[in-house]
């Protein structure tokens, strides 16, 4: 091997393909376990491997607490899809499709149908928004029921406060609830 093929070889490429670059013995007769010495030490630089960071998770910060808070607490019946069951939440929800059943949303928690959306059964929350169909028992607890303009009910409404945009169709019967002291 002469020294232009030697000076082109780095000591790591000898140890990768021995077959094809072997460098040069040292005097002491070392020069290949150098090489593998090198790339040993090379592969015992740990600096890589890190403990991981948990990830930042969506609404640390402060500006996206809000949304965050929201998103959280917030029970999605997506359009599309039909429920039908009982449903007990700790947390708002939204109805997009087809909820049949009963659906409780825990105390200070809101139910909303929106246009597409149909509730039919009994739901129990603090604040109920109808924007699509409902039928059946609707209680809002302490809260405000209330009807957008496209809404459709029929069946038994009781609330403490009640809202009826123009336009809504309501044919239920009316309860008004004695407000909390």
């Amino acid at each position: 091997m002469n020294d232009e093929t030697h000076a082109q070889t780095s000591p790591l490429d000898a140890a990768v393909q021995p077959e094809q670059a072997q460098p040069e013995m040292a005097a002491d007769g070392a020069g290949p376990l150098r090489v593998l010495a090198a790339a040993a030490a090379a592969r015992a630089d740990t600096s890589f491997l890190r403990v991981p960071q948990p990830a930042r998770q969506f609404g640390t910060d402060d500006s996206l607490a809000p949304a965050a808070a929201r998103l959280a607490h917030e029970c999605v019946i997506p359009t599309g899809m039909k429920f039908k069951g009982t449903a007990d939440l700790p947390c708002n929800m939204r109805i997009q499709g087809e909820f049949e059943g009963k659906v409780t949303a825990a105390e200070g928690f809101s139910i909303t149908v929106e246009v597409a959306g149909v509730l039919s059964g009994e739901s129990h929350a603090t604040n109920i928004r109808i924007e699509g169909k409902a039928d059946g028992v609707i209680e809002a607890n302490g809260g405000l029921a209330s009807f957008g303009a496209k809404a459709t009910c029929t069946g038994e409404v009781r609330y403490t406060r009640l809202a009826i945009e123009e336009g809504a169709d309501v044919e239920a019967s009316m309860k008004k609830a004695k407000a909390a002291a």
